[in-house]
């Protein structure tokens, strides 16, 4: 199965003080608390062979603490993931990932039913195809921002929980195409 999701902010005490972050702040009082939280609810819905893409932000700390704990939360994190670089995403991060055989990109692009899912870290105000009905699944936001027309924050923040993909494109093809004038 394939899931989607952004902002987890693994080792970012900090998160749980942040104004958008009431869904966070309820569930967690900890950083050590909201770690294994995030990993349990990770793990009780991903398995091993399913993908997971994270929409930026999978860790939130000095490079010196992402390489220190940053090895042992991936480790037993279930699936495969695809990063898909954010704000937060540090070349310590990076390199972390690829080591564990993860992907990191700054865009991704998912065909589902012969429409396209851009992914990415951040909202945009126009997307590939987006004229022609596809959707934009983002994050970085925290809940902050709601979207136009076909676009969604997937972030933990949002949800305290892994979206499936699926689920994620059905919401989206629900709502009416919304078309940019730009050009």
């Amino acid at each position: 199965m394939d899931f989607i999701t952004s902002d987890t902010h693994f080792l970012h005490a900090n998160s749980l003080n942040f104004e958008g972050c009431a869904l966070r702040k309820s569930l967690y009082k900890t950083e050590e608390e909201m770690n294994e939280g995030i990993i349990r609810q990770w793990n009780s819905q991903a398995k091993p062979g399913d993908t997971i893409f994270v929409l930026g932000d999978i860790a939130c700390a000095t490079d010196k603490k992402i390489a220190h704990n940053l090895p042992g939360i991936i480790e037993r994190l279930n699936g495969h993931i695809i990063l898909v670089r954010g704000n937060h995403d540090t070349y310590a991060t990076q390199k972390i990932m690829a080591e564990h055989g993860h992907i990191v990109c700054d865009y991704y692009e998912y065909k589902m039913n012969k429409q396209l899912m851009c992914m990415s870290h951040y909202p945009f105000a126009s997307w590939n195809k987006q004229r022609y009905g596809s959707c934009q699944a983002f994050g970085h936001c925290h809940g902050g921002y709601a979207g136009v027309g076909r676009q969604m924050d997937v972030g933990w923040d949002n949800f305290a929980r892994l979206l499936t993909v699926n689920e994620v494109f059905n919401l989206l093809m629900a709502i009416p195409v919304h078309i940019t004038e730009h050009w």
